[in-house]
């Protein structure tokens, strides 16, 4: 039924299937505050954390974002405003073919951050499991910062057609870009063809 629904073109929705892992996020808003770039910023303390439920694939794990937050309009104006309102939850998944990876349910403590961050710093940790079924500890860490914000208006020049510019269909990648980054070049290929419909 669901190969005649695919060849004539109609919507297939795949069966749903029980969550096998929580990704929980617990979000702190310490009460601190300072100046940052002309802005009060906040300082907020999120914990991200994957707790696998019934037959999870992949082992517990954590990540704290230690940040500070302003408030600041950073849509574009010719995003389309479906586009800007929206916020969610994201999960990756990655297993072998012919297994089904993890289907997560999503859980939020407290009010989740949607300014902008002009400085934070994270930790992750969790357990690895390899295909054999040996399992090790990783841990990583991470940093940023914003070191010069400015809200001037950009100079349209910037976006003006260069004499001689050539309309393509695909400009060649070589060497191939990241998965992250392939799978967000699929992702904004379907929003522009959504856009389209």
């Amino acid at each position: 039924m669901l190969a005649r629904a695919a060849a004539s073109g109609q919507l297939v929705v795949a069966p749903q299937r029980e969550p096998t892992v929580l990704v929980e996020t617990e979000t702190v808003d310490t009460g601190e505050r300072k100046e940052l770039f002309g802005h009060t910023a906040r300082h907020v303390v999120s914990t991200r954390r994957l707790i696998p439920l019934a037959r999870a694939k992949r082992g517990a794990d954590s990540t704290v974002t230690d940040g500070w937050y302003i408030d600041l309009d950073t849509h574009i104006s010719c995003e389309p405003s479906w586009r800007s309102a929206r916020s969610g939850h994201a999960f990756l998944t990655v297993h072998q073919q012919g297994q089904e990876g993890d289907v997560p349910t999503f859980k939020d403590v407290g009010e989740p951050e949607r300014g902008f961050v002009v400085a934070s710093k994270g930790t992750s940790s969790g357990t690895i499991t390899s295909p054999d079924g040996s399992t090790r500890q990783h841990v990583s860490t991470w940093e940023t910062e914003v070191t010069e914000l400015s809200t001037a208006p950009i100079d349209p020049a910037l976006f003006e057609i260069p004499s001689g510019f050539k309309l393509v269909e695909r400009i060649r990648q070589d060497p191939v870009p990241p998965l992250v980054i392939r799978l967000k070049q699929v992702y904004e290929r379907l929003v522009r063809r959504r856009s389209r419909a």
